[in-house]
């Protein structure tokens, strides 16, 4: 066996294995203390980089948790303070009544005018108090239901695409309210046609785009009240809703005994209407037959109701279901010396009134005389809806002889040509701050639709906050789904087995002290070189 001084082989082969078994007790003992099998990128490359994918796909599912936590409060914070609108427009509390119940208390025909004014001074308060929660409500230092802030962004995951939004909309009292769109007011329907020919609208609104057919009419043309359930019929799919209502207005009165018949929804009755002469020369005073009618079984058999005009100096007939009013003069029911002319004035009246039993625009007249004289009037349809809507008329075909009256009650603008094109019109916005109930019977029924649409946008926005809500409840329950799995994934890689790294802890620091034991023999090898020099 060759000895040598200089290289001893056997030290340095026990040398090498001592390094081994110290670094493999050494990472045994790291792992141990650290509880992770990856301390370094150079512990597991591929890994390391798994790992820091996984890490910062964790930290941000824990962001976005805290994040939808904020959105959850935050469309908290709005549904309340539109919960205090809502009751502003309507509370069931006696002693704070909202808006609408204020509404419905002027609704009331024995009410002084004086009344009828504090309960609009107290719907204005309310306004103005709708008007400040609206300016004033923020969150995190914005206003959100003013239009300052329209779309609220959160991010409820840890990429760039997990984002949710949630709009608010304007709630500023002037702002706020119902979109509409008024039909023609009411007209004569003689020598229209509407409905006789397949006529059509076209409703394109919020909730989707949907044709209604106008019912089939025979003489008279469909009723404002037919249109307007065959609108609310579609109102699922559009959004859109409709009232109808027929007023028509009669002026030209003196003193004297006149005799109509009335013809409604119901059997039309002959009434006898006793005109006195005014307090003033030159005027009559119309109210005791305005009782005295709506006081009689004709009401209730035609469902027409009958007020005092602007001036007093004449009535307006109203058939609240937009129902046609048709206006006979009974033959030989009228003595002759009365004035000849009794003039009809359909709503919007905007033509010049015309000779004695000749139709107008949209003004009627009829002769007063032993003769017998009949028209017919149709209602006017108003659209409604929380968001702006258009309707788009089909075209119509017109009689060949005028007057052309197929409109009535519709959208369509007054024809001039014997073939009607194609139309649209769109909804103009009617606020809150519009409704005024002091100044009679339609400016209160204005006053309803424009506190109910109110509503309806209340309601609409308090029901997305609360989807809302509920989304960001699941998004939570989704993320802590992902925080798991993400977690798990990771330690999988990078957290080290405690079992096996307390084994080979074990047999590195076993192999260690025995390596150094060796390292000793070796080392003493050497030695032997020594019994040859002596």
């Amino acid at each position: 066996m060759a000895l040598y001084i200089n290289t001893n082989i056997w030290s340095l082969n026990a040398q090498r294995a001592l390094a081994t078994s110290q670094a493999d007790l050494t990472r045994a003992l790291e792992r141990l203390s650290t509880s992770l099998r990856i301390n370094r990128a150079s512990d597991d490359p591929a890994g390391h980089a798994v790992v820091e994918r996984y890490t910062s796909q964790i930290n941000g599912v824990d962001q976005s948790k805290r994040n939808v936590s904020h959105g959850t409060v935050f469309a908290q914070h709005a549904e309340s303070n539109l919960e205090s609108i809502k009751n502003l427009l309507s509370s069931t509390d006696p002693a704070n009544l909202g808006i609408r119940e204020l509404i419905v208390k002027a609704n009331v025909s024995t009410i002084s005018v004086q009344a009828r004014q504090i309960l609009q001074d107290e719907i204005v308060m309310k306004m103005n108090e709708v008007e400040r929660i609206a300016q004033t409500t923020e969150f995190d230092g914005r206003k959100i239901l003013n239009n300052s802030t329209t779309n609220t962004i959160f991010q409820v995951g840890p990429n760039a695409a997990d984002t949710v939004s949630v709009a608010t909309n304007d709630f500023r009292v002037n702002r706020f309210g119902v979109n509409r769109l008024l039909g023609n007011g009411t007209g004569t329907n003689s020598g229209g046609v509407r409905g006789a020919g397949g006529e059509s609208i076209i409703i394109d609104g919020y909730v989707g785009q949907e044709k209604v057919s106008i019912p089939a009419a025979g003489t008279g043309g469909a009723s404002a009240k037919e249109i307007a359930k065959a609108v609310n019929a579609a109102q699922a799919g559009t959004g859109v809703s409709a009232l109808a209502r027929t007023d028509l207005e009669i002026v030209g009165w003196a003193k004297g005994s006149y005799v109509l018949q009335l013809d409604s929804a119901n059997a039309g009755t002959p009434f006898t209407f006793a005109v006195l002469d005014g307090i003033l020369p030159g005027t009559v005073d119309l109210s005791g037959m305005v009782t005295a009618y709506n006081a009689s079984s004709t009401r209730v058999t035609t469902g027409i109701e009958m007020s005092l005009n602007a001036d007093g100096q004449g009535v307006i007939l109203t058939s609240a279901a937009g129902d046609n009013i048709t206006v006979t003069l009974p033959a030989g029911a009228n003595p002759a010396g009365l004035p000849n002319t009794l003039i009809l004035k359909p709503t919007n009246f905007t033509g010049a009134t015309t000779g004695a039993g000749v139709d107008g625009f949209r003004v009627q007249t009829l002769a007063n005389t032993l003769t017998s004289g009949s028209r017919a009037f149709t209602g006017q349809v108003v659209f409604d809806s929380e968001r702006p809507f258009t309707i788009i008329s089909e075209p119509v075909p017109l009689p060949t002889a005028a007057p052309f009256y197929p409109d009535a009650g519709l959208v369509l603008k007054e024809p001039t040509v014997k073939t009607l094109p194609r139309a649209t019109e769109s909804s103009t916005p009617i606020s809150l701050s519009t409704i005024d109930v002091t100044t009679g019977p339609t400016s209160i029924r204005d006053a309803f639709a424009i506190v109910d649409g109110a509503l309806a946008s209340v309601a609409t926005q308090r029901a997305a906050l609360g989807s809302t809500q509920n989304r960001f409840n699941s998004i939570i329950d989704n993320l802590s789904n992902d925080f798991v799995n993400l977690t798990t994934a990771r330690g999988y890689i990078q957290d080290a087995d405690i079992a096996l790294e307390s084994s080979i802890q074990t047999r590195a620091s076993i192999q260690n002290q025995v390596n150094i034991a060796i390292l000793g023999q070796a080392n003493a090898l050497q030695q032997a070189v020594l019994a040859l020099l002596r």
